[in-house]
């Protein structure tokens, strides 16, 4: 279905994104955890002799009825870097090492992506524990604690106009973005070894929405 406005170039989609394995490990850097952070090395420490469960629940980002989200930048990350492997005109790409052109094609309809179970159920996590390592590759006695989704799925909604990029060529940028760039800490773009943050395109559903944008 057209978006509406009456403009046929105009389309409103939404996409559904689900997770391949290993899962999806979740890292905000944001909001409480950024200002943690930020404010005091001496509390970087206070991890010890707390429960892994604990410390990765802080990871975690959940909207006011308590579901476990992810903000929308993050797939417009993801799509920003799998640009870099789709033509947009002549030889020239979506996206170059420098700039993008994708920020400025695809409109985000939501801030907050709201991450379900396969089944649509609630989304299910468990801590999980990484060695930290130095460059000299020396294992240090310190962990990672990341929160694991095993299982995701999140619905994209998104408007874009058909005369800035073909609707194939959209759908094969969400679907390079899931093979190639995932999303999360040690996503698969991100480190060559990583298979983490890997998703693939199970729906793509023309909608109607309201042109009014309520990401940020």
């Amino acid at each position: 279905m057209r978006s509406q406005g009456g403009d046929s170039d105009n389309i409103a989609v939404a996409v559904t994104l689900k997770s391949l394995a290993p899962g999806m490990l979740l890292n905000p850097g944001e909001g409480k955890l950024l200002d943690w952070l930020f404010n005091s090395k001496i509390k970087r420490k206070s991890g010890i002799g707390r429960r892994s469960h604990d410390v990765a629940s802080e990871r975690l980002l959940k909207d006011g009825q308590g579901k476990i989200y992810v903000p929308s930048r993050y797939v417009l990350a993801s799509l920003v870097n799998a640009g870099r492997q789709v033509q947009h005109t002549g030889k020239a790409m979506l996206s170059t090492k420098q700039d993008s052109l994708v920020p400025g094609i695809f409109d985000l309809l939501d801030s907050e992506l709201v991450l379900t179970d396969h089944d649509g159920s609630e989304a299910k996590w468990a801590p999980t524990k990484f060695p930290c390592w130095v460059k000299s590759r020396e294992r240090r006695d310190d962990l990672i604690v990341r929160p694991r989704v095993k299982r995701w799925q999140m619905i994209v909604r998104m408007h874009f106009s058909t005369r800035e990029i073909a609707e194939s060529k959209a759908r094969q940028l969400f679907e390079l973005a899931g093979r190639f760039s995932g999303l999360g800490d040690f996503r698969v773009g991100q480190n060559r070894r990583s298979r983490f943050g890997r998703f693939v395109v199970s729906g793509w559903e023309h909608t109607q929405v309201p042109l009014e944008l309520d990401a940020v």
